[in-house]
């Protein structure tokens, strides 16, 4: 397998593994594996990863030198960060620790929370056997209300985001942002995926079911199994 550093087009010192060869999951086969586990897990990444997410939910405005009456004020040069208020971030994808350095980084840019305390929840839903969201009474309070970012590592297809989606309108929260470390969907339901890394970064990425896999087609040999906790080489 090919290992291949790509940067991001926000800060070049954050560069996505990935690998070229033939992979499987429960849902695809595609031709690359893409490592984001050491953006999920490892500080330094997770952090640059963090404020590449919530640079896309501030809007700065410069401000220059002022005059008074009868004197003049020093210049001033500063960044003000201006946002809708964010309330929940729902993390998917084992995204928890990543969840947390983005609210901390709006927190540092100044984009506020309508929450009790000043403090912004941070919460991963679960699944029931049908692949619905559990909607627990407490995670129901932080929904309805509530502007919501969604936080994921990838939106391949778009299917888990979709009921994410579904559940957040269903219980009365408000999305505001949905973020992404690597998305193949622009958009989903009238909503844009602000997205870390795109298809644009890798122009040659296919994904299909193994029905319709070329590489299977051409008999080459499966290099490894994508499961949810990284790739597990054959």
């Amino acid at each position: 397998m090919e290992k291949i550093f790509i940067p991001c087009s926000y800060n070049p010192e954050l560069k996505l593994e990935v690998y070229k060869g033939h992979f499987a999951s429960d849902r695809f086969h595609s031709n690359y594996y893409i490592d984001l586990i050491p953006m999920k897990v490892q500080l330094a990444k997770a952090k640059l990863t963090a404020e590449a997410m919530a640079d896309k939910y501030v809007h700065r405005v410069k401000t220059g030198a002022r005059k008074g009456i009868g004197s003049e004020y020093a210049a001033l040069s500063s960044d003000l960060a201006m946002s809708t208020p964010i309330d929940t971030i729902i993390c998917m994808d084992g995204c928890e620790a990543l969840g947390a350095y983005v609210a901390d980084k709006l927190s540092g840019y100044g984009v506020s929370t309508n929450n009790e305390f000043g403090t912004y929840n941070i919460v991963t839903p679960d699944f029931d056997d049908s692949g619905a969201l559990l909607v627990t009474d407490d995670f129901q309070k932080m929904l309805k209300g509530k502007n919501i970012l969604i936080l994921l590592a990838t939106a391949m297809q778009g299917k888990t985001l979709g009921r994410i989606l579904s559940t957040v309108s269903e219980y009365g929260g408000h999305i505001i942002g949905i973020s992404v470390i690597f998305s193949m969907v622009d958009s989903l339901d009238g909503y844009p995926v602000n997205a870390v890394f795109s298809r644009e970064d890798i122009p040659d990425f296919e994904l299909s079911d193994d029905k319709g896999c070329e590489l299977c087609g051409k008999k080459v040999p499966v290099d490894g199994i994508i499961t949810r906790y990284g790739l597990r080489k054959i």
